[in-house]
């Protein structure tokens, strides 16, 4: 019932793959799990905190007696991930903690790059494509922004159940949405038209990597 699209993409991945593509996917839900389950920051930031040792010894080949861990340490033994992404994901999901609503788009569209931009940089290593390939990189970029910006207004309602939103203040301004509007969960005009500036901003993403899909091999 999680993460039901990336499930039908790993059906669609090369059998060699998915194993690290699970253990990836695995990782990244319950990183993202952190902030919903814990009622104080603090809490989540210890949390997180034994997340980011266990990445690190999992990578160094001695994870933790936790599955998600060993999954990855055997996955980057094969693949040899890079690390910088892994870190991105961690990064962005200790911001959370703290974050009630970026402060613009260019914030929202940073933090789609650092969660599902970086996942899908690794899902690429995993399926074997080379880190060097450039065009490859610029699309799972923009796939992986549209992709995040997707996901944060699907969940809408929910963030707002949680006292918080993804949709940016610019933006709110620029359809005269108030923060306490948002976070009522009621729907409205000014609500569905600011919705529909970060729909659209994500369709760019997704035009523009389609755009490159006769330059990848």
């Amino acid at each position: 019932s999680h993460d039901r699209e990336r499930y039908l993409c790993l059906l669609a991945a090369p059998p060699s793959a998915r194993a690290a593509l699970v253990a990836l996917f695995s990782l990244n839900l319950e990183t993202a799990r952190v902030r919903e389950s814990v009622t104080e920051p603090a809490i989540g930031r210890m949390r997180l905190s034994w997340w980011r040792q266990s990445v690190r010894t999992a990578l160094e080949g001695a994870p933790p007696d936790h599955p998600v861990a060993q999954a990855l340490a055997h996955a980057h033994h094969r693949v040899g991930f890079t690390r910088r992404f892994v870190e991105q994901i961690l990064d962005a999901r200790e911001a959370d903690l703290e974050r009630m609503q970026p402060e613009d788009l260019g914030e929202l569209v940073g933090y789609c790059e650092q969660t599902a931009g970086a996942l899908m940089q690794l899902s690429l290593e995993a399926c074997g494509v080379p880190k060097d390939d450039e065009k490859a990189s610029l699309a799972a970029h923009h796939v992986g922004v549209a992709h995040g910006m997707a996901t944060v207004l699907r969940g809408a309602l929910h963030h707002a159940g949680q006292g918080c939103t993804y949709i940016p203040a610019d933006v709110a301004t620029r359809h005269e949405l108030s923060l306490k509007s948002i976070l009522s969960g009621r729907a409205s005009p000014a609500l569905s038209d600011a919705a529909f500036e970060l729909a659209t901003e994500a369709t760019s993403h997704l035009l523009a990597a389609r755009a490159l899909q006769h330059e990848l091999s």
